[in-house]
């Protein structure tokens, strides 16, 4: 808990630096008036776009857990899967690996078991915003094409060699040879063997949808924004805008600097009558209702966990090996 905390406040001191750097670049006054204009009333279904968003990747994450055999409490589930919403701040959200730990605190799962369904989340997730990205990047943003094209690519190169069990555990095996590693591969082994399961094409396509309707409701998110300050943005240059900004921030912390750039930047070069207060207006909205708001759900649901998580470090790596 202690190691999250220091992590928020970083967090919240590069935030802070990144809205004020945007503040004064689109001139603070000018965001200061477009504030005290935006449609407040609009709040409440955007933060319920986001709330949306979180049940149904909390749907593909209990297809995933059910695929792999692992049963829990349906409220413990759900305590989980929130917590996580915590490491949002991390690069990747690679830090959401932290529910594989609290599924082995709270019901004996282990971690090497549990594991997979993170990885695959994170897959599916990429997946689908390249999907959501791709609709609109020749007509809005053609420049981005290869980034799409490269990042797509790289993905649905490594789902072909995760779903090659042969050609997996294949790579594995030299890993034995290695110093400190080769204990390992066994675990490896496992780990992979349980996400295969969830390449096969039923639970790929699957999660792969359920992403995609996720993330639609955080580009909606982002489309209600320009309405309540009464600016006009086709819903289709809001999801591709939206989309593209995340994959553009995926190996930022949280996004933080990248994302917000892109949303703003991106924004202003779609729609030519986009002044620059309003495009960092919107960034800035958006950003509080879908990055911090998820860390403050995650941070709260946390709590339930927070006796849990004073163990020893060399205890929860341990973890891994079981």
């Amino acid at each position: 808990m202690a190691t999250f905390r220091r992590g928020v406040v970083w967090a919240l001191a590069a935030g802070v630096l990144v809205y004020v750097a945007m503040g004064f670049y689109a001139g603070r006054k000018d965001v200061t008036g477009e504030l005290a204009h935006f449609a407040w009333a609009l709040m409440g279904p955007i933060l319920g776009l986001s709330l949306a968003n979180y049940g149904i990747r909390f749907l593909r994450w209990e297809l995933y857990l059910r695929r792999l055999g692992i049963r829990v409490r349906p409220w413990t589930s759900v305590s989980v899967f929130l917590a996580g919403l915590a490491m949002t701040i991390t690069p990747g959200k690679v830090g959401e690996f932290l529910k594989s730990y609290l599924l082995k605190e709270t019901d004996d799962v282990p971690m090497m078991r549990s594991a997979p369904v993170i990885f695959m989340e994170r897959v599916t997730d990429l997946l689908a915003l390249v999907a959501l990205a791709s609709v609109g990047v020749g007509t809005y943003y053609a420049q981005g094409t290869w980034i799409l094209a490269l990042s797509g690519g790289a993905m649905v190169f490594g789902l072909g060699v995760l779903m090659s069990r042969k050609v997996c555990l294949w790579l594995l095996q030299p890993l034995r040879r290695l110093p400190k590693v080769g204990g390992m591969v066994d675990g490896l082994v496992d780990a992979y063997l349980a996400a295969h399961a969830l390449t096969r094409p039923l639970p790929l396509l699957l999660g792969l949808l359920l992403g995609v309707a996720a993330w639609t409701c955080e580009c909606m998110g982002f489309h209600l924004c320009f309405v309540a300050l009464q600016h006009e943005m086709a819903p289709g240059a809001s999801i591709f805008t939206y989309a593209f900004s995340t994959i553009a921030g995926v190996v930022s912390p949280g996004g933080l600097g990248a994302t917000d750039a892109s949303l703003m930047g991106i924004a202003m070069a779609i729609s030519e009558s986009l002044s620059k207060p309003t495009a960092v207006t919107a960034a800035f909205v958006v950003r509080a209702c879908t990055l911090w708001f998820a860390v403050a759900v995650g941070a709260l649901f946390l709590l339930r966990f927070s006796r849990p998580l004073q163990v020893d470090v060399e205890a929860a790596r341990g973890g891994m090996d079981s």
